[in-house]
C-alpha cells in the first residue's frame, strides 16, 4: 500500500497546484456560495414597522409568527416614528394594532383589528399583508372554534372546557396536520415559516462542482494508460488493472476526507443543516461519481478528446437534471426519468443506489475481462 501511495505522490507532485485546486474546489465553492447567499438574503430583507398600543398575548403570538417569515425584518416602533420612516421609505409598510386586539379576536370581531399603511414606493406590501391576514385568520378561527364548542356544551347542559384549552388543541391540530401554511417569497426564493430555499441550493452547487472537478482530476487515467511506462507495470507486483483500481481507491479516500471537511465547515462554521441521511447520500454520490468518471476515462486515449467528452457529459447531465431548465413536464409524463437520472436522487437528498451498483458492476466486469496481449518482436 505504501508503494502505491508513494507512486501516486510522485505523479501528483509534478502538478500539485492544479491537483489541489480541483481537489479543494468543492469546499471553497460551497463555502463561498453560502456566504454570498446569506449576505444577499440579509440585504434583501424587507423592513416592516409594527406599532402596538399595548403588548398582549395574542398580539405577541402574531408578531412572533411575523418574525419567522423569511425575508422580513420586523421593527417595533411608535406611530409617529413609523409614519416618519414610511414617508422616508425606511420601512416598506406599517401595521398598527389597537390595544383591544385580544378582545377583538376573542369576540371574533374583524372591524378595526389592524391598520395597514403603505407608500408609493412599497415593494412587498401586498404579500406581507396577505401573510399577516392569514395569521390573524388562524387566531380568529381558533377563537370561533372555542365559542362553538362552548355553545355546544351549554346546549347539552354540560360544563364547557376552558377556551384556552380548546384554542391550544386547535393550534396543535393545525400544526400537526399543516392545515394552513403561509408562504412568502421573492424572485429566486421560496419559503415558509420554517425555512427558505433558493432556486439553486448549496447542495446543487456541491453536486456540480464535485462532478466537474472529479472529471478534471481523472485526466491522469488517460495520461498514464497511454504513457510508455504503463507497459512496464506487468513486470511489477501489480496487474495493470489492479494498479489503476488501487489508485482509484486512493483518490476515493482523499475525496471522502475533503468531503468530511467540507460538511464540517458548512455545519459548524456556517450554521448549515446536514442530516445523517444527507451525509450518507453525499458520500455515496461521491463514490458513484468517481467510479462513473473512471469508466468514462476508459473510452478515451487522448487527453483533448477526453476533456471535450467530459465537458459534453457534464453539460448534458446538468442540463437535464432540472437545476437550470425545468423538467417537471418530463417527469410528469415519464416518472422513471427521475429515478434513472444520475443527479436526480442526490438533488432530493436521496441515496442513489442504482447508479452506484451499475458503476461497481461495470468496474468488476472491466477488471475481470480478459485481454488479448500480443508480443512484438523488436
Amino acid at each position: 500500500m505504501m508503494r502505491l501511495l508513494h507512486t501516486r505522490w510522485m505523479h501528483v507532485r509534478k502538478q500539485y497546484k492544479s491537483f489541489l485546486f480541483w481537489l479543494l474546489l468543492p469546499l471553497f465553492a460551497s463555502a463561498v456560495y453560502v456566504a454570498v447567499d446569506t449576505n444577499i438574503e440579509d440585504q434583501l430583507r424587507i423592513p416592516v414597522g409594527i406599532v402596538m398600543e399595548e403588548e398582549t398575548p395574542l398580539l405577541q403570538e402574531l408578531t412572533d409568527s411575523m418574525e419567522n417569515l423569511p425575508l422580513i425584518e420586523v421593527n417595533y416602533i411608535s406611530y409617529h416614528e413609523a409614519i416618519h420612516r414610511l414617508e422616508n421609505h425606511q420601512v416598506d409598510s406599517v401595521f398598527e394594532f389597537p390595544a383591544e386586539y385580544d378582545e377583538a379576536i376573542l369576540h371574533n370581531d374583524r372591524r378595526g383589528i389592524v391598520s395597514h399603511f403603505t407608500s408609493n414606493m412599497s415593494l412587498a406590501a401586498i404579500p406581507v399583508k396577505e401573510s399577516v391576514v392569514s395569521f390573524i385568520q388562524e387566531q380568529l378561527n381558533r377563537s370561533k372554534a372555542a365559542i362553538a364548542v362552548e355553545d355546544l356544551f351549554e346546549t347539552h347542559n354540560l360544563t364547557p372546557p376552558p377556551k384556552e384549552d380548546v384554542k391550544q388543541t386547535s393550534k396543535e391540530i393545525q400544526e400537526s396536520e399543516r392545515l394552513i401554511e403561509t408562504t412568502f417569497s421573492t424572485a429566486g426564493k421560496q419559503g415558509n415559516s420554517n425555512e427558505t430555499s433558493a432556486i439553486i441550493s448549496v447542495l446543487d452547487v456541491w453536486i456540480v462542482v464535485v462532478l466537474f472537478s472529479t472529471m478534471m482530476i481523472f485526466e491522469w487515467v488517460v495520461q498514464e494508460r497511454n504513457h510508455p511506462a504503463f507497459g512496464r507495470i506487468p513486470f511489477t507486483a501489480y496487474h495493470p488493472k489492479q494498479y489503476i483500481l488501487s489508485q482509484v481507491c486512493i483518490y476515493i479516500g482523499m475525496f471522502l476526507v475533503i468531503d468530511f471537511v467540507t460538511f464540517s465547515v458548512l455545519v459548524y462554521g456556517m450554521d448549515q443543516t446536514i442530516s445523517l441521511s444527507m451525509l450518507i447520500a453525499c458520500l455515496m454520490f461521491r463514490i458513484t461519481t468517481v467510479l462513473g468518471v473512471f469508466l468514462l476515462t476508459l473510452l478515451f486515449k487522448q487527453r483533448f478528446s477526453y476533456v471535450l467528452g467530459a465537458l459534453i457529459v457534464c453539460v448534458v447531465l446538468i442540463g437535464t437534471s432540472g437545476m437550470i431548465l425545468p423538467i417537471e413536464g418530463i417527469i410528469r409524463h415519464f416518472p422513471l426519468f427521475a429515478s434513472l437520472h444520475p443527479l436526480q436522487p442526490m438533488m432530493h437528498g436521496e441515496i442513489g443506489l442504482t447508479w452506484l451498483l451499475i458503476s461497481m458492476g461495470l468496474c468488476f466486469l472491466w477488471l475481470f475481462k480478459k485481454e488479448n496481449i500480443h508480443a512484438k518482436r523488436s
